[in-house]
Parts: C-alpha cells; sequence; structure tokens
C-alpha cells in the first residue's frame, strides 16, 4: 500500500511540476498567436497582453474612471 502511495505521490509531481506548467506555457503562445494573427500588427502582444487577468484588470480599471 504505501508503494502505491509513493508512487502516486511521485506521479502527481512530475504532472504538477513539469508538465502542467509547460502545458500553461503552449497555450499562453497560442492565445498571443491567435490574438496577433486577429488583430494584425507588426508585433505579438506581449505575454501579460493576453492573460485574463489583465484584461480584467484593465477593464476594471477603466470602469473605474
Amino acid at each position: 500500500m504505501a508503494i502505491s502511495v509513493a508512487f502516486g505521490v511521485l506521479f502527481g509531481t512530475i504532472i504538477l511540476l513539469l508538465y502542467f506548467p509547460s502545458l500553461i506555457m503552449y497555450f499562453n503562445d497560442i492565445r498571443r498567436a491567435r490574438w496577433w494573427l486577429w488583430n494584425g500588427g507588426e508585433n505579438p502582444p506581449t505575454k501579460m497582453e493576453v492573460e485574463p487577468f489583465t484584461k480584467l484588470k484593465n477593464r476594471t480599471n477603466e470602469i473605474s474612471e
């Protein structure tokens, strides 16, 4: 039983520390490319410009002003 728990913890650690962050970065790059193709322009947006939290923060600042 302890071996099963140990391998489960090992598998979860690998997923959380290696796979999940690289997946987030991949989808962020896809979001940047899609935005750049849709809106055009010379330079693609920065990584922070396409983050949902940054968009929400900008909308909140526009509303409050």
